[in-house]
């Protein structure tokens, strides 16, 4: 009964489970089947997709380790051990992880679904650090998931202590109190205003409350409103704001401070658990939104002023929104002329523990970049030669066909080796045909995510590609992974797939759309593949090329785009993918995140992108998924995949073999 129980009941559940992202009730769920089927294939598969064995190691030793999912409520912690705690089975999913020992100041870490297979964890004793700061170690970091800024190098950024929470108004007061206005000790930037340099008694003429006093605009008579002590300090200037960092013994940080205290990459984690597309401003830490190093509202409640000036050095970068600001602004690069005082404006500082070699490179001025890829498409005279850039030849695949063997009874896979279109090279195409259904098969053609550039070799049976796109063959298609010109094996120094305004990038994009081209021309001397009803399936990087793809090759009846959008860096106008959207045909569906980090927020990217495909209105569709970033969840990815395909190529009929 146990056994029947955990095949016919059991494992559809936790693979339901699984699909909806529930990892922890799909854990729950396998430790009681285990007892039944321990070695059975399903659920061996199902636990390598919902738990992994992690080690926690500390020092000191003897920390204990507790965790809880993001949003679950307080009552919810679990004990897990105390340190070292090694080869411990646990599920997946974004958590928060919480580290305490007596005499040392509790750690709380934010992790996403998968998290590193051994966390190391560092207490400071208590009264080591500043009151009020968390420990950021240092690390290369860079700007490229903050939208506006187009910086992709990496820079160091040594360990530093940052304020928990905003700088509130009972801390402000003490500024006020102690006459921090009249002393021209803490104040020490220049007053630039319109190109003229103004005196410091000029200055402070600005920097009044609401009774022409020296205090914060939102203030009255010097003083925060009664009952306000734990609010944040509001309607302060870059130049308070920096005055009081002088005061404390600290700095305003630098954007890359910021970025690295934020965790601006689990925005669809934080914002909604944030004080943000709120009514009003609330008292710091109310809000359980918090960072991957429990650094407290740093999305909304106030905006954030950080040292570094913008394109003009009257400009300011302010970050994170406010709790009126729509919510994508939390991963939005802002800026405000540096004497703004408006009531949305706060900060919080930071406290460097060494000298950083690069100090000058932190602090320099950002160039930001205000407007995506949206320009004006190129004539239909022009488009046609820009098409012509991917025209091959029809020549001999001289290809070679090789079995791989897979675990999964579902499919049946072949390593296609065949002629490039290109330089005289060989390529290769993972063909997967499904076992639950007859030939000729309706087949999809997959362009992935730049992870492909990142991963040395493609692992057929479990690379990590694979959980979304397996669906593809359980719905009885096929499926075509073509290995890319500088992805996995064929990887020849390429270092991301970013666009660039140089010939390198331009002829890499003839490359990629030819290889695709290329795999959808041995497609069609196969006798069990069906190419009258052929899709394409775009994730990320190729869903954002999905626009030159769809544009040059009308071979595909219906295009799933997900977590695609225009990017924010432009090419060259060969490859442009504006160039090519409004000449896309093909029935297009987007998955998008409403909080989507990568590149492509809602109302700048994914929306502009899809406005512009030129595919019947009717036959194109756009779904935003809540509390979502980049990548929608399994079982949104699959509905909103296979329906659309099921629309335009025809359900297929199941059968066994």
């Amino acid at each position: 009964a146990g056994k029947r129980w955990a095949r016919e009941e059991a494992l559809p559940a936790i693979e339901a489970q699984y699909n909806k992202q529930d990892y922890r009730g799909a854990f729950l769920l396998a430790n009681k089947a285990v007892k039944f089927i321990k070695h059975d294939a399903s659920l061996q598969r199902l636990g390598g997709q919902i738990s992994q064995r992690l080690n926690f190691y500390s020092e000191p030793p003897g920390v204990e380790v507790f965790r809880k999912l993001y949003d679950a409520p307080e009552d919810q912690w679990e004990f897990l051990g105390v340190t070292p705690l090694e080869d411990k089975l646990t599920y997946l999913g974004p958590s928060l992880w919480k580290f305490q020992k007596d005499g040392y100041m509790t750690s709380i870490r934010l992790t996403g679904s998968l998290p590193s297979d051994s966390i190391l964890i560092q207490l400071d004793t208590l009264g080591s650090i500043p009151e009020g700061m968390v420990r950021i170690e240092g690390d290369t970091t860079h700007l490229g998931f903050i939208i506006g800024l187009d910086f992709e190098n990496f820079i160091q950024v040594n360990t530093f202590f940052i304020d928990q929470y905003e700088v509130t108004n009972i801390d402000f007061q003490k500024f006020v109190d102690a006459g921090g206005y009249s002393n021209p000790t803490y104040w020490k930037v220049p007053f630039v205003k319109d190109g003229d340099t103004l005196s410091f008694a000029k200055a402070m003429a600005l920097f009044i409350d609401k009774t022409g006093r020296s205090s914060p605009a939102t203030w009255e008579l010097e003083e925060f409103p009664k009952g306000r002590d734990l609010y944040p300090v509001r309607g302060v200037s870059w130049y308070e704001a920096n005055a009081y960092a002088t005061f404390v013994g600290k700095t305003l940080p630098t954007v890359f401070h910021w970025n690295m205290a934020a965790s601006i990459w689990f925005s669809n984690f934080i914002i909604p658990s944030s004080n943000i597309e709120g009514r009003e401003v609330a008292s710091v830490g109310i809000y359980q939104g918090i960072s991957s190093s429990g650094v407290y509202d740093m999305a909304g409640n106030v905006r954030e002023w950080s040292w570094n000036a913008a394109d003009s050095n009257n400009l300011r970068y302010i970050l994170g929104g406010a709790w009126n600001d729509p919510s994508y602004l939390f991963n939005e690069v802002g800026t405000l002329d540096q004497f703004d005082r408006t009531s949305t404006n706060g900060f919080r500082c930071i406290q460097n523990l060494e000298a950083t070699e690069n100090q000058h490179e932190l602090l320099e001025s950002i160039p930001s970049i205000k407007d995506f890829d949206v320009g004006n498409p190129v004539s239909d005279e022009v488009f046609s030669l820009f098409k012509r850039q991917f025209t091959i030849d029809k020549t001999p695949f001289n290809a070679s066909i090789d079995s791989v063997p897979l675990a999964n009874k579902d499919r049946s896979c072949q390593k296609i080796t065949f002629d490039a279109a290109y330089g005289g090279e060989r390529m290769s195409a993972y063909l997967y045909l499904p076992t639950n259904t007859m030939p000729p098969y309706q087949s999809v053609v997959y362009f992935p995510g730049s992870g492909a550039v990142w991963t040395p070799l493609f692992d057929p049976a479990n690379g990590s590609e694979l959980p979304w796109v397996d669906f593809v063959l359980k719905s009885g298609r096929a499926l075509i992974y073509p290995i890319l010109k500088g992805t996995h094996e064929r990887n020849d120094g390429l270092k991301n797939t970013s666009p660039e305004n140089n010939v390198k990038y331009r002829e890499y994009v003839l490359m990629w759309v030819k290889d695709i081209i290329r795999s959808v021309d041995y497609l069609e001397t196969r006798a069990d593949i069906d190419t009258s009803r052929l899709a394409y399936y775009g994730f990320s990087w190729g869903a954002r090329l999905g626009g030159v793809v769809l544009a040059v090759d009308s071979r595909f009846k219906a295009a799933v785009l997900a977590s695609g959008g225009l990017d924010i860096r432009k090419p060259q106008e060969e490859v442009a993918v504006v160039n090519y959207l409004p000449r896309v045909k093909t029935p297009v569906r987007m998955l998008n995140g409403r909080h989507d980090i990568c590149c492509f927020p809602v109302e700048s990217s994914q929306k502009p992108f899809f406005k512009m495909l030129g595919t019947n209105r009717e036959d194109k569709e756009h779904i935003i998924f809540e509390d979502v970033a980049h990548l929608p969840s399994r079982a949104n990815l699959i509905k909103g995949t296979l329906d659309w395909y099921d629309k335009y190529l025809g359900k297929v009929k199941l059968t066994e073999r």
